[in-house]
């Protein structure tokens, strides 16, 4: 089907411009942000808490479950904005409209309306993205070790006789 749209009017041509795609993406940047900043600002926050009660032994198997659970809370607490952003990138709505499109949602369906997509949100932002960042969160320990002690320790002892020789003579 791609060769028949390609094929069509100049119209639906001018429809892959990188340039209207590229300014229309970066209109919609306050929107996506209204949502995942929140989202990541809730799982970053309940993941701490939880972490940080020792409730679980440290180790892989902890975090990733750790991880998991607090995305899928903050999944679930940010879903109403979601549905709002989902609203207004469509209709071309601004950041601004948020609180009157979350007021509309409610009253025109309740809260039904304002969890509206929470089960594959759940599946994928919660379970599958909180599963991977566990699993990350894992090998983060290790990658910042071998930055700190293997790239950082190597340059220092190339950059210190220049810096020595340059600077302090």
């Amino acid at each position: 089907n791609a060769g028949v749209f390609l094929q069509g009017d100049a119209a639906s041509r001018q429809d892959l411009n990188v340039g209207h795609l590229l300014q229309e993406s970066l209109t919609s940047l306050p929107l996506l942000a209204a949502v995942d900043v929140p989202l990541v600002a809730a799982r970053t926050a309940i993941f701490v808490a939880l972490h940080d009660a020792h409730i679980l032994e440290n180790g892989l198997g902890s975090d990733v479950l750790l991880f998991t659970i607090s995305s899928s809370i903050a999944v679930l607490l940010t879903t109403p904005l979601d549905v709002a952003q989902t609203r207004l990138v469509v209709s071309g709505g601004r950041l601004q409209d948020v609180p009157a499109v979350l007021q509309e949602v409610k009253d025109s369906g309740g809260i039904a309306a304002l969890m509206t997509g929470w089960q594959p949100r759940l599946i994928w932002s919660g379970l599958i993205v909180g599963v991977t960042l566990g699993i990350c969160r894992t090998e983060y320990e290790d990658v910042r070790r071998l930055f700190l002690l293997d790239v950082l320790d190597n340059f220092e002892d190339l950059a210190q006789p220049v810096f020595v020789q340059k600077f302090l003579r």
